[in-house]
């Protein structure tokens, strides 16, 4: 009877479909996270004046200077965390997490408390919708640095994609769905929004981490 032949040949190609199959998933996923984007864009912008979304999109202008206070340490777990992984050392690997999770983590807090101190500030003074923005930005930032920079870097083998993608995509898709508070609170919902998202981003991304 012949036996179907295990050779190094059949397992590369093996591999070779396992990585093209988490590429598609990986690919088709994020076509799919960009355009619930735009929708959830589109209707959020339907919801409120443009006035109130520039001023919450406004206070967001914070979030993007964040990356540059990383000062290269998740370039450096990119970088590395592969190689670790590709020569089979946890060891390395849960090591160079470690070190990378406490930057991120110490970063992530210093700066989202910051923001929570702007938001007392705006409480105190009386200007609860500002208030409630900085709030909402405050929990953006730390997902920035935590969740998007950090925990997102861990998924770096091509089995990780598929379940990265999944990720992507039930963010996206809870953007579409909690556009329903910015249609019934304005903009404490649109605040409610951007904080839920952040929420539900790092909580996935969390669970799901693979080291």
């Amino acid at each position: 009877m012949k036996q179907k032949s295990n050779s190094p040949s059949n397992s590369n190609d093996d591999s070779r479909k396992a990585i093209l199959r988490s590429s598609g998933i990986y690919a088709g996923s994020n076509f799919v996270s960009m355009f619930l984007r735009i929708i959830g864009g589109i209707l959020t912008s339907r919801c409120v004046d443009p006035s109130v979304l520039g001023l919450y999109n406004g206070i967001g202008l914070v979030g993007g200077y964040v990356p540059f206070l990383q000062l290269g340490v998740m370039n450096g777990l990119n970088r590395d965390l592969p190689v670790s992984i590709g020569k089979n050392d946890p060891e390395l690997s849960n090591r160079l997490t470690a070190a990378a999770q406490f930057w991120a983590l110490c970063i992530a807090t210093v700066l989202s408390f910051g923001l929570f101190g702007i938001s007392i500030y705006y409480a105190i003074t009386g200007q609860m919708d500002l208030a409630a923005g900085w709030l909402s930005h405050g929990i953006n930032v730390f997902g920035i640095i935590f969740a998007t920079s950090f925990l997102e870097t861990m998924f770096r083998a091509s089995s990780n994609f598929p379940v990265l993608a999944g990720i992507r995509l039930t963010r996206m898709v809870a953007s579409v769905v909690f556009v329903a508070f910015v249609y019934w609170f304005g903009w404490y919902g649109l605040c409610m929004r951007g904080a839920l998202i952040a929420i539900v981003g790092l909580g996935l991304m969390w669970i799901k981490r693979p080291i």
